[in-house]
Formats: structure tokens, sequence, C-alpha cells
């Protein structure tokens, strides 16, 4: 259910996706479910936020983030930190520095893990919010590393973005 709720997503179907997304969450934590839990929750938080659920997106990022990172799956634990980066710096002006704080620290996880199209999120999303905060020179930076890796990766869908 999982999977074909992110595919949903990435469809630009999320109300599609939400209640199959809810439903695998839900399960996964009544069967106390290991392995899965976290991306299940991650796929729903993608879906609220694709939705434009901001609240709802951060609740799910949250919980996927802490269960991640008590199971020690630091891959799924840096996919929630940019996941909350992304839910961050679309919300108000006043959380561009916790947008900063969840990219940076999705970036460090995703270099350790080597989680290479990861990291390019995280520079495009760094360089993003900077653009915002009118902080030009850090954005520039951040965007061209994130440009160049996409474009090394041959990862052209996010640079439409």
């Amino acid at each position: 259910m999982a999977s074909l709720g992110a595919a949903y997503i990435m469809s630009g179907r999320p109300d599609a996706a939400l209640p199959l997304l809810e439903q695998a969450a839900a399960e996964a934590q009544a069967i106390k479910l290991v392995y899965g839990h976290p991306e299940a929750l991650i796929h729903t938080s993608e879906a609220h936020f694709a939705a434009g659920r901001l609240d709802e997106a951060r609740r799910y990022a949250g919980q996927a983030r802490d269960i991640a990172s008590r199971q020690g799956a630091r891959g799924d634990e840096a996919r929630a930190l940019f996941l909350r980066g992304e839910i961050a710096s679309h919300g108000e002006p006043s959380e561009s520095e916790q947008a900063l704080e969840n990219y940076a620290a999705a970036l460090v996880l995703a270099k350790e893990l080597g989680m290479a199209p990861l990291q390019a999120r995280c520079h495009l999303g760094l360089g993003g919010v900077y653009q915002r905060m009118g902080q030009d020179e850090e954005a520039r930076r951040e965007l061209t590393y994130a440009v160049a890796m996409l474009q090394a990766m041959q990862m052209r869908y996010w640079l439409q973005k």
C-alpha cells in the first residue's frame, strides 16, 4: 500500500495516496512492524505535504524521524529530516532557521550514508531557503552545487520543480 501511495504522490495525486498511506502507517503501528514503518510514515507525510496539509505532514515526518532514530534506520531518518526541512521551508518565514537545521542534519546523514540524490535535494532545499532569506551568496553556492549533482546523476525531475 505504501508503495502504491508513493506512486500516487509522484504522479500528482496526493488525495488518492492519503487513504492508502494512512492505512499502511496504521497497520504498521498495529502489528509493531519494524521494517518499513518509518517509510510508510514518510510517504504519508509527503502526501499531506503535497496536499498542502502542513500540520499533518509535520506530525507524520516527526513520527517517522523518531521511529527511524530509535530503530537505527539512518537512511529513513535522513529522509524524514529532509522532509521536515521541506515542510518548514514552505511554512511561515519564521520557520526558515528550522528548515536550514533540518536540511543540514539530513545532509550530514546523507553524506555519511552515500545518499547522493538526497544530498543534492538537501542542497537544493538549502539554496531555496537562503534565497528566500535574501542570502544570495549562500543561495547561489547551494543551488550551483545541487544543479551540478542533479545533472551528473541525470535527475532532471528535481531541476524542473
